[in-house]
């Protein structure tokens, strides 16, 4: 395991009252930030304290309602464990809260925005745009999860992250380059790219930059190390993607998220294919790249789904051959379009679904 801290900052001596202990709940992207909350935490004189922390900080998702009630639970579960400890409630979870609940004190809980929690501890501090910090090291993990892009416009029908995260937002190619470079400096040698939105990386930057052209310099890059790419959306698999998937720094695995193979439930949720159009995606990827895995994400239970949606989505899982699926019930999200949509499913009857999806 590597050090809690990177050797370029001077963290405080074990005495020092200024501890602190995080937890993250939720994606690659919140461990990023909660890497970035470490680093501001510690030049600012802290040091990580398992054990009696006097701050806690809680980077929690916001993705379903059952990840907000699992945010809420640690919250509590912290102050039990330090009674004496400031919780720090933070990430999409905190966007999404506004308020903190009745239950919890403000005394002993304090909630930050997204723009805000990079300026802790000190709120004062003058910092630069979140998509513009960078990290120095990945405690207590062998890669590195890269934070490149931020923020989502797709809009889709069950998610509440858009809103949350905002406009897309790109981190500049010189930034990302000179930050797996002093990553790579430091030993590590997988760095993952992640992003709300990963695909749409440079769109907002100046000349049309493409995710492709930064592959291009990343693996350009001296040293022995390989790029893996976190989740992207079929649609943005154009064919200067496709040509780097052979490049031996790339990792030959994608994730790409299906969600329903039905073309009226896929209309319903704001996806913009249709299950023939994903298929076709596929079979060109497996074509260009025959050694690369993919792995993706099926949603089940979404409201109008009869057997035959579903049954049409389990043959578009089918015909893709997925290295491993992901199957999950529909979670009706408060504040999303699809909480409100009429024909819900009945829980039982998307549980039995997830069940069905263990025989593909």
């Amino acid at each position: 395991m590597r050090e809690p801290f990177v050797d370029n900052l001077q963290p405080a001596s074990s005495t020092s009252a200024k501890r602190v202990f995080f937890q993250t709940l939720g994606c690659k992207v919140n461990q990023y930030e909660t890497q970035l909350l470490r680093e501001s935490y510690l030049r600012h004189g802290y040091v990580e304290d398992r054990e009696n922390p006097a701050v806690c900080v809680l980077n929690g998702c916001s993705v379903t309602a059952t990840a907000d009630r699992k945010c809420l639970q640690a919250a509590r579960r912290l102050k039990r464990r330090f009674p004496d400890a400031k919780i720090v409630l933070a990430g999409c979870f905190a966007q999404n809260l506004k308020t903190l609940p009745l239950e919890l004190n403000a005394k002993d809980f304090s909630l930050v925005s997204q723009q805000d929690k990079f300026k802790l501890p000190c709120l004062t501090e003058s910092v630069k745009p979140p998509i513009e910090l960078t990290i120095n090291g990945f405690a207590g993990h062998s890669r590195v999860f890269l934070k490149i892009q931020d923020g989502c416009r797709n809009r889709c029908a069950y998610c509440i992250v858009p809103y949350l995260r905002g406009e897309p937002r790109s981190k500049r190619q010189d930034t990302v380059l000179a930050e797996v470079e002093g990553l790579l400096s430091k030993g590590y040698r997988e760095i993952v790219l992640t992003g709300i939105d990963l695909g749409s990386w440079g769109e907002d930057l100046p000349g049309g930059q493409r995710l492709a052209g930064l592959l291009r310099k990343l693996i350009a890059v001296k040293g022995d190390f390989r790029v893996r790419l976190s989740s992207l959306e079929s649609a943005r698999m154009g064919d200067d993607l496709l040509e780097l998937l052979n490049e031996s720094k790339i990792c030959p695995h994608l994730h790409l998220p299906l969600q329903s193979g039905d073309d009226s439930i896929l209309r319903r949720m704001h996806r913009r294919y249709s299950g023939s159009e994903f298929l076709d995606r596929v079979c060109r990827i497996r074509c260009s790249t025959p050694r690369l895995a993919l792995t993706t994400d099926v949603m089940v239970g979404f409201p109008g789904e009869d057997e035959k949606a579903f049954s049409r989505t389990m043959e578009v899982v089918r015909d893709c051959g997925f290295f491993r699926v992901h199957v999950f019930p529909f979670n009706p999200r408060p504040g999303t379009p699809a909480a409100g949509f009429p024909e819900q499913v009945s829980g039982a009857v998307a549980r039995e679904r997830v069940e069905c999806t263990a025989f593909i």
